[in-house]
């Protein structure tokens, strides 16, 4: 996997957290689930589903289009973890499969309207 230099430069500086430094960190936990035998836990990839500061007219039916094909190849899991990016901030959101409900982990405690897009878009 390949990460810029820019990016390993803004986590050294603490500035922000790249999708791509996120992705690595889902791969790694993926790998951690397979060693212990935990294959309940499923990852939505944040390098291919992420609010882009300045949207393309395309990005709801893309992002909808890429989640449902997540939610479809994950679909024996038990929960999944997706972490999102939207104003440089990263929330983890978590799909529990089993009771149909969807949790949101934010160390800031940013208002649900600010990613409430992403929120009707999973509810889908």
């Amino acid at each position: 996997m390949y990460i810029e230099f820019a990016e390993l430069h803004q986590l050294v500086h603490r500035n922000s957290l790249d999708k791509t430094l996120i992705s690595c960190y889902c791969l790694f936990e993926m790998g951690e689930c397979k060693k212990r035998g935990c294959t309940d836990i499923g990852f939505i990839d944040p390098h291919i589903v992420f609010k882009n500061p300045k949207p393309q007219p395309t990005w709801k039916a893309e992002t909808e289009a890429n989640i449902k094909m997540f939610l479809e190849k994950q679909r024996d899991k038990k929960c999944i973890l997706f972490p999102y990016n939207f104003s440089e901030h990263w929330i983890l959101m978590e799909l529990d499969l089993e009771k149909g409900l969807l949790g949101i982990w934010d160390s800031m405690r940013k208002e649900q309207k600010e990613f409430q897009e992403m929120i009707d878009i999973i509810q889908r």
